[in-house]
């Protein structure tokens, strides 16, 4: 048996077996599975070790995407240029780890027919998804990254990996958002977690009145997918993304690169929908 799986900790309210299952059973791939794997900090390093025995790939999630890197044998520039790994590939027992969060997210956006190439670009918050996505961008052409947080040091460091990509970036302070000209940029990134469920009615504390029609919103939060800030974003005649697709694109990376096969897109796609209409725990 070929094994697949997601470590971190929690992860019930994971949905990737979900659509990795449905992915393997479409290409009648019987001989592998996608499953669960749930571990302490203090029982990671046995589980990883167990993980480059026994599996051949696995995605890595909250709160070891920057803690597995010390334990893996080499990163690609993705992961290296993000400081975090979302997918390991186990080659003869070796674990090498790439990120497919940033690239996911611009599928997504293509999928919208949106190019970030010379794109003025804001992202709000700093922590690992702030990461992920603005350093793919980075790499993809995005003429400038602004990043606003409320926490400056982070929010400095993230500016700090961006100049080193040749990215034009500065922090601007979240409280002051309302004073700058927010209608300059041409994607907005919400990559906090308000408005996530449980705490779907959360909104985040934006100066929504100074955003324009032509503006880009986006929301990497997929449950709702309709979070509040894209329904601010709505109301004012503005194109606005949410969380499903980055989901979806980032797990058909992972998927292609453990597998060797074109992931089925549309199987995929149907079974997060299902997985999202389905019960919350």
């Amino acid at each position: 048996m070929n094994r697949l799986g997601v470590l971190g900790n929690p992860l019930g309210h994971s949905i990737s077996p979900q659509m990795h299952n449905a992915a393997l059973e479409a290409l009648n791939m019987t001989d592998w599975s996608y499953e669960l794997v749930e571990t302490t900090y203090e029982q990671l390093d046995g589980t990883i070790k167990r993980l480059a025995r026994e599996f051949q790939g696995f995605n890595v999630t909250i709160p070891y995407k920057e803690k597995i890197i010390p334990w893996l044998d080499g990163i690609d520039r993705y992961a290296r240029a993000a400081g975090a790994v979302n997918t390991v590939k186990v080659e003869d027992g070796c674990l090498f780890g790439t990120n497919t969060d940033g690239r996911g997210y611009l599928k997504s956006l293509e999928d919208r027919n949106i190019d970030v190439t010379g794109m003025k670009v804001l992202i709000l918050g700093s922590g690992g998804a702030a990461r992920g996505v603005s350093t793919a961008m980075g790499l993809s052409g995005a003429g400038s990254i602004d990043i606003s947080s409320r926490k400056k040091e982070r929010g400095m460091r993230l500016v700090h990996i961006l100049k080193a990509l040749k990215v034009q970036s500065n922090w601007l302070d979240f409280a002051n958002l309302g004073k700058r000209k927010i209608g300059g940029y041409d994607l907005i990134v919400n990559t906090t977690p308000v408005g996530m469920s449980p705490h779907d009615g959360d909104l985040l504390a934006f100066p929504y009145d100074l955003l324009e029609p032509h503006q880009v919103l986006s929301d990497l939060i997929y449950r709702p997918q309709n979070t509040r800030f894209l329904q601010e974003g709505t109301k004012r005649g503005l194109t606005t993304v949410d969380g499903l697709g980055m989901l979806l694109h980032q797990g058909a990376l992972a998927f292609s690169h453990w597998t060797g096969q074109q992931a089925p897109l549309d199987v995929m796609e149907q079974a997060l929908t299902d997985a999202l209409k389905g019960p919350q725990e």
